[in-house]
């Protein structure tokens, strides 16, 4: 072998022995397997979470709206009327307190936690640069939609969230993973937070009298029990009254059906959801600290994902559909 080859096969054998040094380096500077084992523990947990949610919200202004149909023919005069003078029915009343507005604002928050838990998922596994573009608009969007008034997060770190999830799937990964992540997830946990919070409130069930002697204020799930609860008094009139024809009888059984089936659904759901909810927000600051010190556990996380695991027959048997949640 000539010496000229010698001292190029030298110069190669030392540049691939760089590269796998530096290589070495920055991997061992990325996602340790428990940190790697946390995030992948919360991430699908709070997608299904956030679809949940918004499904949830949706499906109960359309059980209010349904009930106050009931309504409309049972006992026209409980119906919610137009707040000015003259008082009178207005169809587009029929979802009382559930205005498409105030359901909007909550399907805002489920969808952001959706898609910030598509968005960590995407960068912790891999996924090809342009999918990490589309998270990234989709993240920073969602945000920005739900924090409106920039309380939560300004431009500046709105800006660092989005430029962080596209930089995590460049070159050197595992490096650029944590060091996105410890950008991410720390400027998005008071986000997390106030959806926890903003939400708790909704998926929880109170008693009728203390809303109605305005003790406590009334979530989503309130507002269809008592619509059913009045839906179920007007139907019982009916079937109570002797001279109630027969129509009407059929009328007020089918009403009580549905509003019996709403309650039903209502309470099967309210406490399995509401502990997830609650749950969240502990997990999501766990991942905060796990990812500066890895030595802690992850029970916060393993719990919220075990809630969600628990709630998918709940839904199941509700709906005829599960969530599959893995753990």
């Amino acid at each position: 072998m000539k010496l000229q080859s010698i001292r190029f096969f030298v110069r190669q054998v030392c540049r691939l022995a760089s590269y796998t040094m530096l290589s070495s380096t920055l991997i061992s500077c990325g996602l340790s397997t428990t940190q790697r084992d946390a995030i992948s523990t919360f991430t699908p947990a709070g997608s299904s979470l956030g679809d949940v949610l918004s499904k949830q919200f949706v499906g109960a202004r359309d059980s209010v709206i349904e009930l106050n149909t009931c309504l409309l023919t049972l006992a026209p005069d409980l119906v919610p009327k137009t707040a000015q003078p003259p008082r009178k029915f207005d169809r587009s009343h029929l979802d009382d307190a559930l205005t498409a507005d105030r359901i909007g604002n909550y399907v805002k928050a489920s969808d952001l936690l959706k898609s910030y838990s598509d968005a960590i998922d995407a960068l912790v596994n891999d996924t090809q640069q342009a999918e990490l573009n589309d998270a990234s608009k989709e993240l920073t969007a969602a945000i920005r939609s739900y924090d409106s008034n920039k309380k939560l997060i300004g431009d500046d770190g709105l800006t660092a969230i989005g430029s962080a999830v596209v930089a995590g799937g460049t070159l050197l990964v595992e490096h650029k993973k944590l060091k996105a992540l410890t950008t991410i997830v720390p400027l998005t946990d008071p986000v997390i937070t106030d959806i926890s919070t903003l939400l708790s409130n909704d998926v929880v069930v109170h008693d009728p009298d203390d809303i109605l002697n305005k003790k406590v204020k009334g979530g989503i799930f309130d507002e269809v029990n008592l619509t059913a609860l009045k839906v179920a008094a007007a139907a019982d009139h009916i079937l109570n009254d002797p001279k109630s024809s027969l129509v009407d009888r059929d009328t007020a059984v089918g009403c009580r059906n549905k509003s019996v089936r709403a309650i039903d659904n209502v309470t099967s759901i309210q406490e399995k959801l509401h502990a997830s909810v609650l749950g969240v927000a502990k997990a999501h600051s766990q991942i905060v600290i796990k990812l500066k010190d890895d030595s802690i556990d992850i029970e916060d996380i393993k719990s919220f994902a075990v809630k969600l695991k628990d709630l998918q027959p709940v839904l199941k048997a509700v709906s005829g559909s599960g969530l599959k949640v893995h753990l």
